[in-house]
This record gives structure tokens, sequence and C-alpha cells, in this order.
């Protein structure tokens, strides 16, 4: 699963997918749209959690602004 918002000068990322062990990872990836900075966070997390944790982050980020592109 790849999703992706943007306000005007941000961006924020989520990718969820499995790693070499089988387990589920989350991750985050946001910065600004023109500098090369940002940052990045993983979770691991269990099938029945991704949905809820996924809607949560959306739900944020509609709050603050941003706009999903993806």
């Amino acid at each position: 699963m790849y999703q992706r918002w943007e306000s005007s000068t941000r961006y924020y990322v989520i990718h969820v997918d499995v790693d070499l062990l089988g387990d589920l990872t989350l991750r985050r990836v946001w910065g600004g749209l023109v500098s090369p900075r940002g940052n990045q966070k993983t979770e691991c997390l269990t099938p029945g959690q991704v949905e809820a944790r996924v809607e949560q982050l959306a739900k944020q980020r509609r709050r603050r602004g941003y706009v999903r592109i993806m």
C-alpha cells in the first residue's frame, strides 16, 4: 500500500510492506517539497492494526490541510 499527501509546502507518504521476516511494516516519510530535509519512522503492525492506523494517519493529514495525491 502506498499513500501520499501534500500541502502547499510539505509532503507525507505512507508505505505498508512486508519485511524480510514476514512482518507488516508501516513506514512514514515526510518533509518539505522544496527542501531536502525530512524524516521517517517505521512501525511493525499486526494485520488487524494496519487499516485502523492508516485511517488514523489519513484523518490527521486532512485536519492539517493536506490533500491526498495517491
